[in-house]
């Protein structure tokens, strides 16, 4: 179930753009970035263009960092950061998020003290480095554009268009735009009238084995809502689908 809230007046709200996530962390940690370094990471989702094809986010994350794609783009897997033969993240890359906690495992509000832990021992950090420290420290995915607007590698259900879902291109998978707010607790950031209940949407689960396995739409008689394994990645399609 999904719940839409109201915010307050006061909560501040941002539009993640680059420009907006250097800021919000350099003021938060109370560092400096080297601006050559944040230079590179914004020169490269603006020109995704440039990069191999399919020219999406995911390439970036993997020009700055060198991580492959099926390493950073898995349909039901966590981001992988390592040197291994499958990944081969640059060197550096790797090292520097050994130092990281994972955010699943990290205390809450923990990003701002994650990027200061990477300054810190790493006062001028690669841009390989910096990127993936936004990923272990404030969870911005290898999917994340740095544009305000989201984006996922999988294509919408609700765009399915069987075998043609393979050439639906990266404009076809933008999802809407993207909005952030502080983590504070709820009670702080929601409005809150007795007179008025929240809106309440009733939300559809794809559970891992539906996703690996079903079709959509769902089979007549069955209640499951699913969509071909890997829908519209690598994976399922394969790149040369994807080709225009």
């Amino acid at each position: 179930e999904l719940i839409v809230l109201e915010f307050n007046k006061h909560v501040p709200i941002m539009a993640p753009s680059w420009a907006e996530v250097f800021q919000a962390f350099q003021d938060g940690a109370g560092v400096q970035f080297w601006y050559e370094t944040m230079k590179k990471i914004e020169l490269t989702y603006a020109n995704l263009a440039a990069l191999p094809f399919p020219h999406d986010a995911v390439e970036a994350w993997s020009k700055l960092t060198g991580c492959s794609r099926e390493c950073s783009a898995g349909y039901t897997k966590d981001v992988e950061i390592s040197d291994s033969a499958r990944c081969h993240c640059d060197a550096e890359v790797v090292k520097a998020s050994q130092i990281l906690p994972d955010m699943c495992n990290a205390p809450a509000n923990y990003s701002f003290a994650c990027i200061k832990t990477l300054i810190d021992n790493y006062p001028i950090p690669t841009a390989g480095q910096l990127r993936m420290a936004f990923l272990r420290c404030g969870d911005m995915l290898p999917v994340f554009t740095g544009l305000g607007f989201g984006y996922n590698s999988i294509v919408s259900p609700l765009k399915f268009l069987g075998n043609l879902t393979c050439w639906l291109d990266v404009g076809s998978r933008i999802t809407g735009r993207e909005f952030v707010v502080p983590n504070w607790d709820v009670t702080q950031l929601a409005v809150h009238d007795a007179k008025r209940a929240p809106v309440r949407i009733q939300l559809v689960t794809l559970d891992k084995e539906s996703l690996e396995s079903g079709t959509f739409p769902p089979a007549s008689g069955t209640d499951k809502f699913t969509f071909p394994p890997a829908n519209g990645t690598d994976k399922f399609c394969g790149l040369f689908h994807l080709h225009h």
